[in-house]
């Protein structure tokens, strides 16, 4: 194992990591009361790009396959750092978890079922209420939240706008390739950021959605990548992994 990457990982949350995050999150809780005006020049200004390509590239970047490609290149490639790919995981795993949580607690209508209404969505929220009548979910062009009101659908993805986990995810991954490998950054951090505008242009979320979870996925890694025992418990499987001549 070499010196450099024993300093890389495990290390210290510093304010000048963490700080961004913190700002990111705090901006999107704020832009919050104001989404009827924000949401629409971005929605629509992103849409006048015509990078298509580009938005389908990155809606299938934090994708399974994706992160297990990096993983297995990681693991192929750079011998010295494959204890590592534990932090990756834990943290993916944590942020995830974090994720979930937020969406079922808060309920936030998707840009799709709420304020950019799609004739799909409109169509499916009406099953929904025709199946249920007693249910809480209304039909409007307007910013909507469930919260925990009796009777509404938990684990409904029209229902679980915020955060945004493609941007937690992505930049939970840009946390972790940065530290890492720190010349790619700029690489890292436009898949990412292209990730997050992805989400807002093909109507999934609204830009605070993108802004805290990118924020938040950013926040977790920096948190992960401060413990100990992931790096132990990568030592640990490395170690075993390698008796086995292939595997070396």
């Amino acid at each position: 194992m070499s010196s450099d990457l024993q300093v890389t990982l495990p290390r210290p949350m510093t304010l000048r990591r963490t700080l961004p995050a913190i700002v990111a999150m705090a901006v999107a809780l704020a832009a919050l009361p104001f989404t009827a005006t924000t949401y629409w020049p971005i929605f629509k200004s992103l849409g006048f790009l015509e990078w298509r390509d580009f938005w389908a590239i990155c809606n299938r970047y934090p994708s399974d396959i994706v992160i297990t490609a990096m993983v297995a290149i990681i693991y192929l490639f750079d011998k010295p750092r494959r204890r590592c790919i534990v932090y990756l995981l834990v943290a993916l795993g944590v942020s995830g978890a974090m994720n979930e949580t937020i969406k079922q607690t808060f309920g936030r209508y998707r840009p799709e079922a709420a304020l950019n209404i799609e004739e799909k969505a409109e169509k499916d929220l009406k099953k929904i209420l025709a199946a249920d009548p007693a249910s809480p979910i209304r039909i409007a062009r307007e910013d909507q939240w469930l919260f925990m009101k009796p009777g509404r659908p938990f684990f409904e993805d029209y229902f679980s706008s915020f955060p945004s986990g493609h941007a937690n995810a992505a930049f939970v991954l840009a946390a972790f390739l940065t530290a890492l490998y720190w010349r790619g950054r700029l690489v890292w951090f436009v898949f990412s950021v292209g990730v997050a505008l992805a989400r807002i242009e093909t109507n999934r979320h609204f830009p605070e959605d993108v802004l805290y979870g990118a924020g938040q996925g950013w926040l977790i890694a920096q948190w992960v990548m401060s413990w100990h025992w992931p790096g132990r418990i990568g030592d640990w499987i490395v170690a075993r992994l390698e008796r086995f001549r292939w595997l070396a």
